[in-house]
C-alpha cells in the first residue's frame, strides 16, 4: 500500500509536522510513503527534509504550485498518483484538500486531516470576507473525502455542526525529552513557541510579564517564533524597557526549539484559537509545566495537575508567582505533563491509530474491486 501525504509546503508549521512524522516514523513495512509539497520550497528548507527523510524509503516531491492555484496542480497531483502508483491520498491544510477533492480516480481513497477552526482561524488571518469564502470552500470540499479526520474533540464538534462526519485521532510528537538537571539559574524562564499573528496574542504575553516585572518577580520570557506582528512586539518590549526580561528567538531549527524548552522553567500560551495546541503538548512532553489561556481545546491536552488554564493577565501573574517560590511545585507538575503526554501524545500512537485507518479502507477498497 502507497500513501501520498500532501501538505503545502515543507515550511515547520503544525500540520506539516504532523504529516512529516506520520511518514519518517512509521515502522510499518507494508506501507509506503510519499510525502509531497504543492509549492517549491526555499533551499535551506528543502535540503532539510531530504536530510531528515535520508534513512527511509519515504520519497519527497516537489511540485510547481503559484500562490495561486489551478486545475494544472491537480493534474501534477494525478499524475503524481498515477506515477508512483498511489492508493490513498491523505491531505493537510487549505490548498491540499481543496485540490485533491477534485481528483477524478474512483479508486484513490482520499482522507484528510483538519487542523483548525475555519470560520476562526481565516477570518483572523485573512478577514471577514476572504476568510469567509475560504471556510465556506473547505467544508464544502470536505465532502469529496473518505474519511475526515479532526485532531480533537473540539474540532471534530466544530464540523459536526455543519454534517461532516469526522474520526478525531490527536496528533502525537516524537519525543526528544532527556533527563532535566537541576540547575541554580539567575531567573525563572518562561518560555512560548508561537507563529507571531494576532490569533496568537502573543502580545498578551508581554503585558503579563511586563506586570510580573512591576511586581519585582525575577523573570524572563523567551519567544521563539517569527510572523507579522514581529516588529509590534519588539516596539512594546523597547517602549517598556523590557529588553533585558524578553528575547526573541526568529525561526530556528525544531532540534534547537526543544533545547530551549529543556533549559526552560514553564511553558506560557494565550492564543485565541487552536485546533490542538502542538507547542503545548511539546512542552508537556519537555516535563515543563503549562499556562495557557482557556479555549476549548486546552481541556483535551492539559489536566489540573499538568499546569494552570488562566482567563485574563492578573490569574497569569498569580499563577506564575506561586511557581517562581516553589520549585517543587514546577517539578511536580512538569512530571505530571510529561505523564500525561506519555499516556496520549506519543507519536507511536499517532502512527498506529493512522494505519490502522489506511488498511481499513485499503481492505475495504480490496473486496470492493475484487470481482
Amino acid at each position: 500500500m502507497k500513501i501520498l501525504m500532501l501538505v503545502p509546503s515543507f515550511e515547520e508549521k503544525g500540520p506539516v509536522i504532523v504529516a512529516e512524522n506520520i511518514c519518517r516514523y512509521s515502522e510499518n513495512k507494508k506501507i509506503r510513503y510519499c510525502f509531497c509539497s504543492l509549492r517549491k520550497n526555499p533551499p535551506e528548507i528543502y535540503k532539510n527534509i531530504i536530510k531528515e527523510f535520508n534513512n527511509t524509503s519515504c520519497k519527497i516531491v516537489e511540485l510547481g504550485m503559484k500562490k495561486i492555484p489551478s486545475f494544472k496542480t491537480v493534474k501534477e497531483i494525478e499524475k503524481l498518483i498515477e506515477e508512483e502508483e498511489i492508493d490513498i491520498v491523505h491531505t493537510h491544510a487549505f490548498w491540499p484538500t481543496v485540490l485533491a477533492s477534485n481528483i477524478k480516480n474512483k479508486k484513490i481513497i482520499k482522507i484528510t486531516t483538519v487542523h483548525n477552526n475555519p470560520f476562526e482561524d481565516y477570518f483572523y488571518e485573512y478577514g471577514k470576507i476572504i476568510g469567509s469564502l475560504m471556510s465556506n470552500m473547505f467544508t464544502k470540499k470536505l465532502n469529496g473525502y473518505d474519511n475526515v479526520i479532526a485532531i480533537s474533540k473540539y474540532i471534530n464538534n466544530i464540523y459536526e455542526r455543519y454534517q461532516i462526519a469526522s474520526t478525531v485521532i490527536y496528533n502525537g510528537i516524537e519525543d526528544y525529552y532527556k533527563t532535566k538537571h537541576i540547575e541554580k539559574k539567575v531567573r525563572f524562564r518562561l518560555i512560548t513557541v508561537s507563529i507571531l499573528n494576532e490569533i496568537k496574542n502573543v502580545i498578551e504575553l508581554l503585558k503579563i510579564l511586563n506586570e510580573c516585572i512591576n511586581q519585582d518577580l525575577n523573570i524572563e520570557l523567551v519567544i521563539i517564533g517569527d510572523g507579522k506582528e514581529y516588529d509590534c512586539l519588539k516596539e512594546y518590549v523597547q517602549k517598556n524597557n523590557l529588553e533585558s526580561y524578553i528575547f526573541f528567538m526568529k525561526q530556528i531549527e525544531r532540534k534547537k526549539v526543544f533545547e530551549e524548552l529543556y533549559y526552560s522553567d514553564a511553558f506560557i500560551f494565550a492564543s485565541k484559537s487552536e485546533g490542538f495546541g502542538l507547542a503545548v503538548v511539546e512542552a508537556e512532553m519537555m516535563e515543563l509545566p503549562i499556562i495557557a489561556y482557556d479555549i476549548p481545546v486546552m481541556h483535551e491536552i492539559m489536566k489540573e495537575e499538568t499546569g494552570y488554564i488562566v482567563h485574563n493577565m492578573y490569574d497569569a501573574v498569580k499563577v506564575i508567582k506561586e511557581l517562581v517560590k516553589d520549585k517543587a511545585l514546577v517539578i511536580s507538575k512538569g512530571k505530571a505533563a510529561r505523564k500525561f503526554y506519555l499516556e496520549s501524545f506519543t507519536i507511536e500512537k499517532m502512527i498506529k491509530k493512522y494505519e490502522d485507518l489506511y488498511q481499513l479502507y485499503e481492505e475495504g477498497r480490496k473486496n470492493e474491486y475484487a470481482y
